[in-house]
């Protein structure tokens, strides 16, 4: 594998469950189930750990006989892992690895019907930047399926890796304002503000996505009503994967704690999207998009 995978016990502290160049086999698998215990690598093993997700996953979207369910699984934790690798220090070829995964997530769910419910239930709701990108990834995805079955010409790969790659100016952001536990100062929102920007003006530089979809990028933060930031354009100078795109980065803020406050349900978000932040949204891309997550939650609670 090239790594090693340890755990904690209480007598003999960090052990070595499973060296780098030993098969992590079925019969290990279940014993470490049934132990309960929990298994962690060493910082220095991530890129090796990373590079082994992205493999297993990669094979997994192109075996017929891999179930759903285990391949959206693998396909939210590698897409969580690879997206804190990117935004941690964003470089050429990270951001390439990322497209690549992106594009094999895209072809998971326009490949399987059940695909993108299975992402979406599985979502995390920590907010943490990486997490936060994934999910707005995710959930903006569920749309762009629906119009791509109906026909629309959309360049899913590019636009999904733009969803993905939304909040990636926040790398340029001081770590205390991201981490900040309350609301921001009039400083720190303006220096919040400019992530949207800094996140366009890093696609450029390294040459990364079609320029309309670098758009969704610069633009996710901007709302009909000319409210938004940095330009404060309306309605129809804003994008319409863009206009997507700040539907679902609301809705996962809502639904995700924050150090300040806690989660509110889906239901709540989606109501106060609608009743308390009028003029904010595409009204019936987010109508479409309320009609989407209840259908998921509904299956849900019936499964």
């Amino acid at each position: 594998m090239g790594f090693g995978l340890y755990c904690d016990t209480l007598k003999a502290g960090r052990i070595l469950v499973l060296a780098p160049d030993q098969k992590f086999t079925p019969n290990i698998r279940d014993q470490l189930s049934r132990s309960g215990a929990s298994v962690f690598i060493l910082d220095r093993d991530r890129e090796a750990y990373l590079r082994h997700l992205e493999s297993r996953f990669s094979a997994m979207i192109t075996d017929p006989a891999t179930d759903t369910q285990t391949a959206a699984k693998l396909g939210y934790e590698v897409s969580r892992t690879l997206m804190e690798h990117v935004l941690d220090q964003p470089d050429l070829n990270k951001i390439h690895r990322g497209e690549s995964l992106v594009r094999q997530v895209v072809d998971l769910i326009l490949g399987r019907d059940e695909a993108w419910a299975a992402l979406i239930r599985l979502a995390r709701h920590d907010y943490y930047t990486y997490t936060h990108s994934c999910n707005v990834g995710l959930f903006g995805l569920g749309l762009l399926k629906e119009q791509v079955q109906e026909g629309q010409d959309l360049d899913v790969h590019s636009y999904g890796t733009a969803l993905f790659y939304h909040d990636i100016g926040k790398s340029e952001v001081d770590l205390d304002i991201l981490n900040k536990p309350g609301p921001l100062d009039k400083r720190e929102e303006e220096e919040m503000q400019k992530h949207p920007e800094q996140g366009y003006q890093i696609m450029v530089k390294f040459d990364v996505l079609t320029p309309p979809a670098r758009l969704v990028v610069s633009q996710h933060h901007e709302r009909c009503d000319g409210s938004g930031y940095p330009h404060g354009v309306l309605r129809e100078d804003i994008h319409s994967v863009a206009r997507v795109c700040a539907i679902a980065d609301v809705f996962d803020a809502l639904t995700s704690d924050r150090p300040y406050r806690p989660r509110i349900s889906a239901f709540s978000a989606l109501k106060a999207m609608h009743q308390e932040m009028v003029g904010h949204f595409d009204q019936p891309m987010l109508a479409r998009f309320t009609r989407l997550m209840a259908k998921t939650f509904a299956d849900k609670a019936s499964g």
